[in-house]
């Protein structure tokens, strides 16, 4: 995989990252568990940043911009596909909400982790790695969060 098409694989991970964790804040405020929305939020801000920044590695201004193509996910599915994003109005609890964000971040370290190893280009092995340590921590917060939080 080249540099180019990690990127833009990278950038459709991230803006679904972005969507799902935004989405559940909005979803989950209906139950008005703050805590979690405060979570939620915080998450999505920082999905935000990372997506801002894979987009201007990528070069994209917007994620219209992204190559119309087909994606190589290896033995995985499309991340559209896999979690889908909760819309107001979804009956959806906070177990639901946090269970479609651990999926895909679990799904993006391992698009990340198998793109570091099996990647001839160096460029694409450092960014990767990079991108699934931070992914990891991501998993991390939503695992402690999980189980620090009777639902």
């Amino acid at each position: 995989m080249n540099l180019d098409t990690f990127l833009a694989h990278a950038v459709k991970l991230e803006h679904e990252a972005a969507l799902i964790y935004a989405k559940s804040a909005e979803v989950v405020a209906a139950a008005e568990n703050r805590e979690a929305v405060a979570f939620f939020r915080e998450m999505a801000g920082y999905a935000d940043m990372h997506l801002s920044d894979v987009m201007a590695r990528a070069g994209y201004k917007d994620v219209s911009e992204l190559p119309q193509r087909a994606y190589l996910w290896g033995n995985h599915s499309a991340p559209e596909t896999m979690s889908p994003i909760p819309v107001p109005g979804e009956i959806i609890d906070l177990d639901s909400a946090m269970t479609r964000a651990l999926d895909a971040e679990r799904r993006a370290v391992v698009f990340y982790e198998e793109a570091a190893q099996s990647s001839t280009d160096s460029q694409v092995r450092v960014l990767a790695q990079e991108f699934a340590t931070e992914d990891r921590r991501h998993v991390l917060a939503l695992e402690r969060f999980m189980g620090l939080k009777p639902y």
